[in-house]
């Protein structure tokens, strides 16, 4: 059973490896985009409160995958930080 859950999980954390800088960039990118455009919302007077909280929800949203990506990296290479 231990060599059908190596064969699985070696290939996928290879996988996820290779994605990582390109997930990251992504997601920073996502977020500092979003920010601004919560602090352009908050800024310019608009009554309608749906585009800042959508902004900032989305900077929260891609925090939260930044950091559930960690940690199925974490998880898959065996606890270190990506032994």
């Amino acid at each position: 059973m231990r060599i059908l859950v190596n064969l699985v999980r070696y290939p996928l954390l290879a996988l996820l490896l290779m994605l990582e800088p390109i997930v990251r960039i992504v997601l920073y990118v996502l977020t500092v985009l979003s920010i601004l455009s919560a602090v352009v919302f908050a800024v310019s007077g608009h009554k309608a409160t749906a585009p800042y909280v959508g902004a900032l929800v989305l900077t929260l949203c891609s925090g939260l995958i930044l950091i559930a990506y960690d940690g199925a990296l974490s998880r898959l290479s065996g606890g270190g930080e990506y032994s």
